[in-house]
């Protein structure tokens, strides 16, 4: 049973054994993986979750090894990606080594444009990756949200170049909605689409992790404002072109609010489902819901080998140990990731699941 029909499941059921059904499922090899090459990074970007960082606590080599030991071990045609936040020469080499030993495997790279410096090494390497995505916040707000005046000149060279590494079909552009640039959600959809040759642009609403992301949080009024948008972008360009993912439950309860009970109450008499999404049709516009209580089945790996939670992220590494709450074990290159896979569920449904997943259900079917 995949994550989201057994989440369904639960939450339609009170037996404690829906509860073990879902945990079970979330145990499986990994579907998808997100390896945190490095925590350094080229932008200051007000939205991030990561802080600013200008360099990485780790040992490449080490780094590199582990990578490798655990992308092997991901399940059959499951997606893997560069998480960043910064493309280096070695990246490049573990990922043409992962590739070679696990060539089912989906690889995906998101990156801010940056990318383009070592272009030459991508060609010569040949790799070529399944989706490549190029953060794009806005024609207008993307070098303020980004902090850097270039920034979005840069974006324009990642994406007249993605065809360059990227498969056929495959360029992408994330867009993080803030209060900086809720206005110009349709404006950067027809910029992305009809200029710069993107094949799909994903929304999402910023969670502010970090205090320093509460200046540019989205207040209703803007969260209503990029939704009208949002309306208008996906009745010009039907999904998958324009696809809106929702990762935290606030944001679902705040679009209802927007659209009113009655109206998403509507969408929740036809759901349909993917691997790990619940998808709803709110008034015209596909909304993908991925429930944070399931969130685990991503394999993160922080460039210090910790198997982070999302809220680890908002850290810097210097104070994780700190923190250790947000740390739910750390990869070697010989780890066994059934074995881990299994520690990292537990933990974190002890930590953070049970209590998402109540809250979850209280939202959906009521106390």
């Amino acid at each position: 049973m995949q994550p989201i029909e057994a989440w369904c499941a639960g939450i339609r059921s009170t037996n404690a054994q829906s509860i073990e059904t879902l945990l079970q499922s979330l145990k499986q090899p990994p579907m998808f993986g997100s390896f945190l090459f490095t925590r350094r990074c080229n932008h200051v970007c007000q939205h991030c979750i990561y802080p600013p960082e200008t360099k990485s606590e780790q040992d490449e080599s080490m780094l590199s090894e582990t990578f490798v030991a655990l992308g092997r071990q991901l399940a059959p045609c499951a997606t893997l990606l560069h998480a960043g936040r910064i493309i280096c020469p070695w990246h490049i080499e573990t990922l043409c080594v992962i590739h070679a030993k696990r060539p089912d495997i989906e690889l995906m790279l998101v990156d801010n444009g940056t990318y383009v410096t070592y272009l030459e090494r991508f060609v010569d390497a040949q790799l070529m990756f399944d989706r490549c995505s190029i953060s794009c916040d806005g024609v207008e707000a993307h070098n303020t949200q980004r902090g850097r005046p270039d920034s979005l000149q840069i974006v324009k060279q990642g994406l007249a170049n993605a065809d360059k590494i990227t498969k056929p079909g495959g360029i992408v552009s994330m867009f993080t909605i803030t209060s900086l640039n809720a206005h110009e959600v349709q404006q950067t959809a027809e910029w992305l689409l009809e200029e710069n040759d993107c094949d799909e642009v994903h929304f999402s609403p910023m969670f502010p992790y970090r205090d320093e992301n509460k200046s540019v949080a989205l207040t209703d009024e803007l969260f209503a404002r990029a939704w009208e948008g949002l309306k208008a972008a996906h009745q010009k360009y039907p999904d998958p072109k324009i696809l809106f993912r929702i990762f935290h439950l606030g944001d679902l309860q705040r679009l209802q609010r927007i659209v009113g009970i009655s109206t998403f109450a509507a969408a929740l008499k036809h759901p349909r489902i993917t691997d790990v999404e619940l998808l709803l049709t709110v008034e015209g516009v596909l909304v993908r819901y991925i429930p944070e209580s399931i969130s685990i089945f991503e394999l993160f790996v922080d460039s210090d080998q910790g198997y982070r939670t999302a809220g680890g992220l908002a850290l810097p590494l210097s104070k994780q140990n700190e923190n250790q709450q947000f740390t739910l074990g750390y990869a070697h290159s010989d780890s066994n990731l059934e074995i881990d896979q299994r520690m990292r569920v537990d933990r974190w449904w002890e930590r953070f699941g049970s209590k998402c997943f109540s809250q979850e259900r209280s939202f959906f079917v009521g106390p």
